[in-house]
């Protein structure tokens, strides 16, 4: 089962995982607004990684008025904020809008290291 984020064009910022993760949670913004406002277009998310001086393209997905992303662990390779823009075209490659949102990927607790005792041990 995939978890999943649903994103408002109005939303600042958002949660899109923890450090390391992959393909495990589903960011879902819904662009009815942009497709009211602006017509049919295409969508192109750029993603700027916590403590990365420059943005990239990540691979989204869309069906109807709602374009996915799946963060990856190479997306989410640093926890902190970071950023994502996501860029509405026009058939004729003319931009018509582009939104900003924070974005955040939590902190994990590290890696297991050796063999840890079970847990009950402690108890």
């Amino acid at each position: 089962m995939m978890l999943q984020t649903n994103v408002s064009l109005k939303d600042k910022g958002f949660p899109i995982g923890i450090r390391a993760e992959n393909t495990v949670n589903a960011v879902i913004f819904d662009v009815a607004d942009l497709v009211e406002t602006y017509g049919e277009g295409n969508a192109v998310l750029m993603f700027k990684r916590p403590m990365d001086s420059n943005a990239y393209p990540v691979t989204v997905t869309r069906e109807g008025n709602t374009v996915t992303w799946t963060p990856t662990n190479t997306d989410l390779y640093y926890d902190g904020t970071g950023a994502a823009e996501l860029f509405w075209y026009l058939p004729d490659d003319a931009l018509a809008k582009s939104i900003v949102w924070r974005v955040f990927v939590a902190r994990d607790i590290g890696a297991a290291s050796g063999n840890p005792p079970e847990p009950y041990d402690d108890w």
